[in-house]
């Protein structure tokens, strides 16, 4: 049974609304925030220039290194929220089409990229990154091996920090927007091609599913970790403070927790309607 898709459109509009606000700001503001991040690294590393001889203040340098790349962010994020709110509002209004049982082919709003573009995009997303993690990870065993005089130095807790920063964008990006790609090209043809029910076996229901459990588990420990640490709180503040203080410490408590399990909860039915609509395709066409 699919969650009721009302739920993707409200949750997709504020996440949208949310990113779009956030990005203008950060460009707005993304003078100052250049010229204060360069103040910093140059004060930072001010001993390590004058080790080497270099300049002692290339602020402007570096001020213009971080301008481009907050701007190059805002743009990346911008886009991503954009290709985001999409996919979610469109795999609502799909869920929609599902339950009617129409025969008729499922209608791309004009606000919806083409079905490729979302593969492109989830393996840009994953590749891009997995790069760029691959660089620092290698990166740090060499400043380790260094720093340790040691031909090889493994950072075990970076790379395993690595490593689930890359599954995680694999499910994320590469699963989610493949999976997304292949049901809005599958609902929206006439006929489906050849080419396009081959590539149902690259998608992965299981783990789209396997992710929602790992969400709800993060949610279950959020809310455990936020009730033991009220209770150390309302502990250490009892008889220090008001009544009043402690129901709106407790009210802060509950609120936060409360909004993740929320957002984690509807992340999580999106990836598993996303599974479990895209197996019906997959076993309607014979590739599980």
């Amino acid at each position: 049974m699919y969650t009721k898709p009302i739920i993707f459109k409200i949750y997709s509009i504020l996440i949208f609304v949310v990113s779009v606000t956030a990005s203008v700001a950060a460009m707005i503001k993304a003078d100052y925030i250049a010229k204060t991040t360069a103040e910093f690294l140059v004060d930072l590393c001010k001993s390590e220039l004058e080790a080497i001889g270099g300049p002692v203040s290339p602020v402007q340098a570096v001020y213009v290194i971080a301008l481009i790349l907050i701007i190059l962010l805002c743009v990346i994020v911008l886009l991503y929220s954009y290709v985001e709110f999409t996919a979610m509002f469109s795999f609502a209004k799909m869920i929609e089409h599902e339950k009617r049982g129409s025969s008729e082919p499922f209608r791309r709003m004009r606000l919806v990229l083409p079905p490729k573009f979302y593969k492109v995009f989830g393996k840009v997303m994953f590749f891009v990154p997995l790069v760029l993690i691959c660089i620092a990870v290698l990166g740090t065993i060499i400043h380790y091996s260094r720093m340790k005089q040691v031909f090889l130095v493994l950072p075990v807790i970076p790379i395993i920090i690595a490593a689930l920063l890359v599954i995680l964008m694999y499910i994320t990006n590469y699963c989610r927007f493949n999976t997304f790609g292949n049901l809005l090209e599958i609902k929206s043809s006439e006929k489906v091609s050849v080419k396009t029910i081959n590539s149902l076996e690259e998608n992965k229901p299981n783990t789209l599913r396997v992710y929602c459990v790992f969400l709800y588990v993060c949610c279950a420990a959020c809310l455990i970790i936020a009730a033991i640490s009220l209770i150390f709180t309302i502990i250490e503040i009892i008889g220090k403070v008001s009544i009043w203080s402690i129901l709106f410490i407790i009210l802060l408590y509950a609120v936060t927790p409360a909004m993740y399990f929320i957002i984690y909860g509807i992340i999580g039915c999106y990836y598993d309607n996303l599974g479990k609509m895209i197996e019906h395709y997959m076993i309607k066409y014979k590739k599980i």
